[in-house]
C-alpha cells in the first residue's frame, strides 16, 4: 500500500516538528519516513475511497464494518467520570491487547506522520496533536486484530476489535462512558459539523437513539475547512 504522498513526511523531519520527534525518541519511539510507513499498510481498517486514498475531499476516514466497535463519545482530555479521560481507556486497551511494535498513523495521505512505538501512553497520544486538529490517527500493530481511531477535534474515540478483546479494567464490560451519548449533542451544540460527521462517516457505529436523533435533525452541509 502506497498510502502517503511523496515528501509528505518532510515537515516532520524538519525543525518545525523537532520537539515532538525528540519526545517520541525519548519514549523509545521512532518516526518513520513515508517509504517506511508505506510498508505497514492499514487499508483493511478503512474503506477504499476514504480520505487520502481516492476521495481526497473526505473529512474523516470510513472504518471497515468487519470489526466490533466500542465508541467513546468524548473529546480527548475530557473527563468521563472520576478524572477518567478517553486517552486513558485507549492507552490501557491498546497496551493490553497489542504486541509490539505499535504504530500510530495519520489518516491523511498529505500528512505523512507515522511512528513506531514500544507502547502507547497519554503523552504519546497528545504528542501527535499538532498540527493535526482535524486529522484522526490510527493506532494498530501488524496483526490489526485490535486498533484505535483517535480524533483531536471530534468527541468520538473508537476501539475496533475483530474477535475478542482483553478488557482488564472492564471498560467495555461496564460500558464506561456510554451515558455520554445522552448529552453529546448538548455538550457540543456549538460544533456545527458534528451531526454531518456522525451521519456521513460513523452512522453504523452509533447507538440507535443517536441515529434516531440524527434522523430528526436538519443536517447542514459541512463547513470547510475549519470544523
Amino acid at each position: 500500500m502506497k498510502f502517503y504522498s511523496k515528501n509528505s513526511d518532510q515537515e516532520y523531519f524538519s525543525e518545525f516538528w523537532a520537539p515532538q520527534k525528540n519526545f517520541l525518541e525519548d519514549e523509545g519511539g521512532e518516526l518513520l519516513t513515508t517509504d517506511e510507513a508505506n510498508m505497514h499498510p492499514f487499508d483493511d481498517l478503512i474503506v477504499k475511497g476514504s480520505k487520502g486514498i481516492t476521495e481526497t475531499d473526505a473529512m474523516k476516514p470510513r472504518l471497515s464494518e468487519d470489526y466490533h466497535y466500542f465508541c467513546i463519545p468524548y473529546e480527548l482530555g475530557e473527563e468521563i467520570k472520576d478524572s477518567l479521560e478517553p486517552e486513558t481507556i485507549i492507552t490501557n486497551l491498546i497496551n493490553d491487547n497489542l504486541e509490539t511494535p505499535i504504530f500510530i498513523a495519520s489518516t491523511d495521505a498529505s500528512f505523512g506522520c507515522f511512528a513506531k512505538c514500544q507502547y502507547i501512553n497519554e503523552d504519546i497520544i497528545w504528542n501527535f496533536a499538532s498540527p493535526h486538529l482535524n486529522t484522526p490517527f490510527l493506532i494498530f500493530n501488524e496483526k490489526k486484530e485490535v486498533f484505535a481511531l483517535i480524533d483531536y477535534d471530534l468527541p468520538l474515540q473508537i476501539i475496533g476489535y475483530q474477535h475478542s478483546i482483553v478488557d482488564k479494567h472492564n471498560y467495555i464490560a461496564n460500558q464506561v462512558g456510554q451515558s455520554g451519548w445522552d448529552t453529546v449533542f448538548d455538550r457540543y451544540a456549538s460544533y456545527i459539523n458534528m451531526p454531518h460527521l456522525f451521519d456521513e462517516y460513523y452512522r453504523f457505529l452509533l447507538p440507535k437513539e443517536v441515529v434516531k436523533a440524527l434522523e430528526s435533525m436538519v443536517i447542514a452541509p459541512p463547513n470547510r475547512p475549519n470544523q
